[in-house]
């Protein structure tokens, strides 16, 4: 496969996977505000949790396979035989134990927030089901993706959460609504899309050669299989500490899951921005380097310089905005219960944004070069700095443990961009990107100042 067909599945890919999620968060944002506004504030705060708890316990049940899939992609798309083996013995078999010790603390969970008062018994069956199916669903994405399939799973994806909006709205219109309705059309929806993509990759694997592999090459890709995995499943165990649906669930226990329907449409919010830049760089982004893993560090690098470029086209704009129209974001919560902590949300939200779009972007040429260890040790100097900084002075209050979280990652965003500056002397490409960034924010302020945003 030559450089320059690559590089054009990736703009392909990459376009298709911004567009895709543009629409997908546009209408999943209408969404949540429409539920906020029709539901009780406890009904929309205990769904809210429920569904983080949902999406955080399917993160850590992959036991790595999401992420490793494109350092091990090339190996195990080599034949049919190989195939079989890798997703049997280094995928399906870690699932079961991974799985198994996620769905307790998920449910136990469930328990202590007191979930079955919300929605019965039928949450034991619920949430270990969507649990399973978002963890399964999220795989399939990604093996995908790499297989040059992005256009395919965009519309999937785009076609099902329109049946789900329709389902869901069409329940709330004529029926009354519980709980438990919605956890029933998520499961249906999820159920449907696994499904799909599982025939999808049975198709690939169809595609796949009969050749054979040396035994000493079997050997060698089960050493490198465990290797990765592991070191890739650490790198996930660290990185989602801060995600959008671990922090709401946290909170959960500290406030109750019935108080943050605030807490969670704010940061849902913001996490729909975050998730439309990063789907263009996680899934083209790492098919993009693990098509160019056997070329050399050159041509790695115009790799990576061309998606820094495309990440900066799409962030600049999005984030002048939001500097320059911040009290916009704010003036909804002013009557709201909890407009501190709703508040606290938003700040914290958005000085996370840059720092997690510039680790989502080294990650990919991280672990592509299986170097995720390096990387993951790096991560865990954030945990050392914020520890040491709580360590060292009296009980934060929460705006203080804010400004320490940002601290803390921006100080390892800059040590990451150093390390592999100095291992693979890959940049970002800012020089190149002085006149657009001003002329972003040239646009931004004229509309701030004519204040076209307001209504």
């Amino acid at each position: 496969m030559n450089t320059r067909f690559i590089h054009t599945h990736f703009s392909q890919s990459f376009n298709w996977s911004f567009a895709g999620s543009l629409v997908y968060e546009l209408a999943k944002t209408v969404h949540q505000a429409a539920l906020f506004l029709f539901l009780s504030t406890n009904s929309y705060g205990v769904i809210g949790t429920t569904l983080s708890l949902i999406y955080c316990a399917s993160r850590f049940a992959d036991a790595g396979a999401t992420n490793s899939l494109a350092p091990l992609y090339t190996a195990l798309t080599a034949n049919k035989k190989l195939f079989k083996r890798i997703v049997v013995r280094h995928f399906l078999l870690p699932l079961l134990p991974a799985c198994g010790g996620v769905l307790c603390l998920a449910l136990l969970a469930s328990y202590k927030l007191d979930l079955i008062h919300h929605f019965g018994y039928s949450a034991w069956f619920f949430i270990p089901s969507l649990i399973i199916l978002e963890t399964l669903r999220g795989i399939m994405r990604a093996f995908l993706h790499c297989a040059m399939q992005s256009r395919r799973v965009v519309l999937l994806e785009l076609a099902s959460y329109g049946c789900y909006l329709t389902y869901i709205w069409v329940a709330l219109l004529y029926f009354t609504p519980t709980p438990a309705m919605f956890l029933t059309i998520h499961l249906l929806d999820s159920s449907f899309i696994v499904a799909v993509f599982l025939l999808l990759s049975f198709r690939v694997y169809q595609n796949l050669p009969h050749r054979e592999c040396p035994k000493e090459v079997l050997e060698l890709s089960r050493r490198r299989i465990n290797t990765i995995k592991s070191t890739t499943y650490l790198l996930r165990l660290t990185k989602d500490i801060f995600s959008h649906n671990f922090l709401t669930t946290i909170l959960s226990f500290w406030i109750g899951a019935e108080y943050l329907g605030p807490f969670y449409f704010a940061s849902s919010a913001f996490y729909s921005v975050q998730s439309i830049i990063k789907s263009c760089i996680t899934y083209p982004g790492s098919a993009f380097l693990a098509h160019l893993k056997q070329s050399s560090l050159g041509i790695k690098r115009e790799a990576f310089s061309h998606m820094a470029y495309k990440l900066l086209l799409v962030l600049i704009p999005g984030l002048t905005l939001c500097m320059t129209h911040y009290q916009f974001f704010f003036s909804h919560y002013q009557t709201t219960q909890h407009k501190e902590y709703t508040l606290l949300l938003f700040a914290l939200s958005l000085v996370l944004l840059m720092t997690d779009l510039l680790f989502l972007l080294y990650e990919q040429f991280y672990l592509v070069e299986e170097s995720a260890l390096r990387l993951s040790m790096l991560k865990c100097s954030e945990f050392a700095v914020l520890f040491f900084i709580i360590a060292s002075s009296n009980t934060p209050s929460l705006g203080i443990l804010i400004m320490y979280i940002f601290i803390a990652k921006a100080s390892t965003t800059a040590l990451i961009i150093f390390d592999a500056y100095a291992k693979w002397k890959i940049s970002i490409p800012l020089k190149n990107m002085t006149l657009y960034a001003a002329a972003w924010l040239l646009v931004a302020i004229i509309i701030s100042k004519l204040d076209l945003l307001h209504f």
